[in-house]
């Protein structure tokens, strides 16, 4: 509950910035949220925020993988036209799984509510 208390004061905090309400609006709604027992309770303090949107790096993920898979075919394709003796593509494969498995992780640890 206290990550859910830190993101919704960020919201409010956020809105503040934006303009949406004062400091003394900003007070009340923040009391709202630090002494919110039930996630209902949280929610009202925020309720009529606009919801955030994604941020960039979700979308890039699909985009990074889609790269992934399609330069790993190309490599693929061009160790069996080459006779496929020793597996090269293997190693630009393991470089970039590790830099897409990074990616993944970077932003699900940033998206996780835990």
């Amino acid at each position: 509950m206290e990550r859910q208390r830190e993101r919704a004061c960020a919201r409010l905090t956020q809105a503040l910035v934006d303009g949406r309400f004062d400091l003394h609006e900003l007070d009340r709604r923040a009391a709202l949220v630090w002494s919110a027992r039930t996630d209902g309770e949280l929610r009202a303090a925020t309720a009529d925020l606009p919801v955030p949107r994604r941020r960039a790096g979700d979308a890039g993920v699909g985009r990074h993988l889609t790269a992934y898979v399609v330069v790993m075919l190309v490599l693929l394709l061009v160790w069996l036209a080459t006779g496929g003796a020793y597996p090269w593509p293997v190693w630009p494969g393991l470089l970039g799984g590790v830099a897409l498995g990074a990616h993944l992780w970077a932003v699900r640890s940033r998206l996780s509510p835990g």
